[in-house]
């Protein structure tokens, strides 16, 4: 069975499955989103952004990977410590 098939998982029992950063919070409302990129793009720095929007940095850092990857946002001078 491939990995890209959802129910992939539901075959692995349950002592064997580990999730990887299960205790992080995925979902984003759209507006924390153009907020997230708004301060990307002003070259605010990783923490700063976490604060702004009250997140965890790691949850920060995974959305600002995901909207790199999928080309929303470009990278700046000094990546995700600031600076445009």
């Amino acid at each position: 069975m491939s990995r890209d098939n959802p129910s992939y998982y539901m075959q692995i029992p349950q002592e064997n499955l580990y999730i990887a950063c299960d205790d992080l919070e995925f979902a984003w409302d759209k507006q924390e989103v153009k907020k997230v990129r708004g301060e990307w793009r002003k070259g605010t720095d990783i923490s700063e952004i976490a604060k702004i929007v009250d997140r965890e940095i790691d949850e920060v850092f995974l959305l600002l990977l995901d909207q790199a990857r999928s080309g929303y946002i470009e990278p700046r001078k000094n990546g995700i410590l600031g600076g445009i």
